[in-house]
């Protein structure tokens, strides 16, 4: 759980070792998680999933992934939504969405195609709402096993 943040782009980050061989150029993944909040006096929290303004107030969480190669450069920071359906202040919601790995040569962005660390954010909602995320999970999706996995963690 997260709380007492100073700003919408404050959030709950995950900076880990991971195995990166899986993350090559083109690669796509999926990520998902259960996310909820909760305001100041612990009640159920609502945020609109149609804003993706990350600096409005009634923005639902957004997952922020932000891939480094190995001189150090930020190659790719990138903001995901991904709810199938409406908020659900009393409830866990769901989240699921993706992204692919820019290629080497990529002419807008070009990196040396060693990826030296991945973070993982969720930020873009309230600053006084808490938020509790469980079951965090990055899953390559041609099927290979799940990269990094955060079970039961409130």
């Amino acid at each position: 759980q997260v709380s007492n943040r100073q700003s919408n782009y404050h959030g709950l980050r995950y900076r880990f070792p991971i195995n990166i061989e899986c993350f090559n150029p083109g690669a796509t993944f999926q990520v998902s998680a259960d996310l909820k909040m909760v305001d100041s006096t612990g009640n159920d929290a609502p945020c609109l999933i149609t804003q993706v303004n990350n600096n409005r107030e009634d923005a639902c969480p957004a997952v922020r992934i932000d891939l480094r190669d190995t001189s150090d450069k930020r190659f790719m920071s990138k903001y995901l939504r991904g709810y199938a359906a409406a908020w659900d202040p009393t409830s866990f919601n769901s989240f699921v969405a993706t992204f692919s790995v820019p290629q080497k040569d990529d002419s807008q962005n070009p990196w040396n195609g060693v990826l030296k660390s991945i973070n993982v954010a969720v930020v873009g909602f309230k600053t006084d709402y808490s938020l509790i995320l469980d079951n965090l999970s990055i899953k390559e999706l041609s099927g290979g096993q799940s990269n990094f996995e955060q079970k039961d963690g409130h």
